[in-house]
């Protein structure tokens, strides 16, 4: 019976430690910040990605945040209430809880702005001068500046940061 532990536990420690070089690997197609700053498409494609995160606020404000409806002066009938739905809530008062989004999701955008303004640098064989860059980062503190606009609007004081946050 000894003898079948001991095997038991030899050949158990032979199998769980033969795939430790194996799982540390990383992904041969992950994209590190280098990689992406030193294309100029890719440089173009995290800018575009930081103008894409633009809410549409008269839509938003209408529909999914509740700006108009929370006001007194609207009456709408329950037929809207297929459509507008969430806005109809506050006016008939069976709402919980207000996720406008905005709190979660503009400092996800304002740090993507900041992570442009970091590391973009000019790519001369590119095409990509660096008054091209400058203006792309003076882009990207304009969008910094409308998304604590935004949040200032909906929930007053915020924290602000003028930088990254270290993360750790």
């Amino acid at each position: 019976m000894k003898l079948f532990k001991y095997i038991t536990i030899a050949l158990s420690s032979f199998f769980m430690c033969g795939c430790s070089d194996y799982l540390d690997n990383a992904p041969d197609d992950t994209l590190t910040m280098e990689m992406v700053f030193n294309d100029r498409t890719r440089t173009e494609d995290w800018l575009s990605g930081v103008y894409n995160r633009v809410p549409d606020t008269y839509w938003a404000l209408l529909r999914t945040w509740g700006y108009d409806s929370m006001g007194d002066d609207l009456d709408p009938s329950q037929r809207w209430y297929q459509w507008w739905g969430n806005s109809l809530n506050f006016i008939i008062g069976q709402w919980f809880t207000w996720d406008a989004a905005i709190w979660k999701e503009n400092p996800i955008r304002i740090r993507s702005a900041y992570l442009f303004i970091k590391n973009a640098h000019a790519l001369p064989d590119q095409g990509v001068s660096e008054a091209d860059i400058e203006r792309m980062k003076n882009e990207c503190r304009f969008l910094i500046a409308y998304y604590y606009w935004l949040m200032i609007e909906a929930h007053g004081s915020v924290p602000f940061l003028d930088d990254l946050a270290d993360v750790n």
